[in-house]
């Protein structure tokens, strides 16, 4: 009886989201439909922006990784000050080229940036193949909820979960995805303030470490044995000094270059309200990470005191956490998780399919009038969805190499067109053309190099280090060499707006 009314409770926050969705629409634009330009005050923007990068792995992944790995992953809530960082000092030149151009996707900011159609579809499809892997790894990870729950298959799942969340995005568009995702990420706030403070209820972090001093090692009931070992809960845990460093610059420079907050900066209405939003965007996303450390500490909690048996599949920590904090908690939890799944999956679906319906298409020379460009957005939206959806259905070792991409994908992308090619003025079209390219291609190779051949990288780094690092060079490099002041100038207005 418990699990439907946890499954109702999961309905009722979709068939809400549908509605807050359809009834916040626009498109009477095509800009309005893509990219919702110049429509939204900071609160909301902020909210949205929180929902969709905290994603299911900030609620589900990291309680698994803290209980694993201890508290390196504590440095990916320094993200809170990255979003500060990214609004005010990229985010006032990505709204300047706002006003003055008429940009609904990051096609259009980079086109504005550089004049290269070729850099606009490279780019373009770099974007598109993010977000896809993204957005199949959502379906799977909220798919999970159901199995774990039900017993049923992802194809069930995935269809219940992320059928309205196609709907509702193709009928209303970004709009209706920034404001349901806003609607989502305040869910997420409130829950992650209950469980905050039911950490420190528990006894925080002194009855942590006395339960460490005391016993760390337990064997449960199930037959299951695990040692937290004191050196967890250090600064950086059981990680590596790399894994440490991949986890910080994922987290600084990551967020710095992700979809959900370089799109946001052109919804926002009124560009004053940068600094407001940067404060609301790092509050809020402060508590959403600490929501979901605390989540992973009060496991160990629970597991050292005998309340919980060890976990035998640590990924579950998330759902076994409701479980032994009482229904209503519960029932609020797996909410919370899942407006963080169904926020990330609509953004990362709207962009994605933006990419795809218009970028793309108008760099191979498809032009459409504006009702046809909404109507050709829309199918694109419905296609991605489902095809997304029978990936994470049919092909689990897919999605989980898909998945591997992540974050990184955007970062290896957006460091030198976005980060560097605003702040540098003889960033130009043929050095980060260079770059995109081999963002591109690098990015199939660490996907599909994995299935052959059993490799490590030096220093224990992942390759989309070592990407991020080329494309940078690569895209700085050339830049230098083949900058002309002539060819390579913006626009006029587009100058103005970057010397803001």
């Amino acid at each position: 009886m418990e699990n439907f009314i946890i499954l109702g409770s999961v309905i009722l926050l979709l068939a809400l989201s549908f509605l807050v969705g359809i009834k916040s629409k626009n498109d009477d634009t095509s800009s309005g439909f893509l990219g919702s330009s110049k429509s939204f005050g900071p609160l909301m923007v902020a909210l949205s922006g929180t929902a969709a990068v905290a994603s299911g792995w900030m609620i589900v992944g990291f309680p698994a990784n803290i209980y694993t790995s201890g508290n390196y992953m504590t440095s990916n809530a320094l993200m809170a000050g990255a979003f500060a960082l990214s609004y005010i000092f990229i985010g006032k030149k990505v709204r300047a080229l706002a006003e003055v151009n008429d940009i609904a996707t990051l096609g259009d900011l980079i086109q504005a940036r550089y004049k290269s159609t070729s850099l606009r579809l490279v780019a373009s499809l770099v974007l598109f193949l993010g977000c896809f892997a993204y957005l199949a790894a959502q379906i799977s990870a909220g798919a999970s909820l159901f199995t774990y729950m039900f017993g049923w298959d992802t194809l069930t799942g995935s269809v219940i979960m992320f059928g309205v969340v196609i709907l509702y995005v193709a009928i209303g568009g970004e709009s209706a995805g920034i404001v349901s995702q806003a609607f989502q990420g305040a869910i997420m706030v409130v829950v992650g303030a209950i469980i905050i403070g039911i950490f420190f209820g528990q006894g925080g972090f002194a009855e942590l470490s006395n339960l460490v001093a005391e016993n760390n090692t337990v064997t449960g009931s199930n037959g299951v044995t695990h040692t937290f070992e004191p050196i967890m809960f250090s600064a950086f845990g059981t990680a590596t000094p790399a894994a440490s460093m991949n986890y910080f610059l994922l987290a600084w420079l990551g967020t710095v270059c992700q979809p959900a907050i370089l799109t946001r900066m052109f919804a926002l209405k009124n560009p004053r309200d940068l600094p407001k939003l940067a404060i609301q965007t790092g509050v809020t996303q402060a508590i959403v990470s600490f929501f979901g450390i605390a989540m992973g500490w009060l496991v160990i909690i629970f597991v050292l005191s005998g309340r919980i048996d060890p976990l035998a599949d640590p990924s579950t920590a998330t759902w076994v956490l409701g479980e032994e904090l009482g229904f209503f908690i519960q029932v609020l939890l797996y909410t919370a998780a899942v407006a963080a799944i169904i926020s990330s999956a609509s953004m990362y679906l709207s962009i994605g399919a933006s990419a795809l319906s218009k970028d793309v298409l108008q760099c191979l020379g498809f032009k459409f009038d504006e009702k046809k460009q909404i109507k050709v957005s829309r199918v694109a939206i419905v296609f991605v969805g489902v095809a997304s959806i029978l990936l994470a259905a049919f092909s689990s070792d897919t999605v989980a190499l898909l998945g591997s991409l992540g974050w990184a994908t955007f970062m290896t992308l957006y460091i030198p067109l976005i980060l560097i090619g605003l702040i540098w003025k003889k960033a130009n079209k043929t050095g980060m053309l260079a770059a995109a390219i081999i963002a591109l291609v690098g990015n199939i190779i660490g996907m599909l190099l994995p299935l052959f051949v059993d490799i490590q990288w030096p220093f224990g780094l992942p390759w989309s280090v070592y990407l991020m690092a080329i494309t940078t060079f690569v895209g700085v490099y050339v830049s230098y060499l083949t900058y002309d002041e002539v060819r390579d100038a913006p626009a006029e207005k587009n100058i103005r707006a970057l010397n803001i």
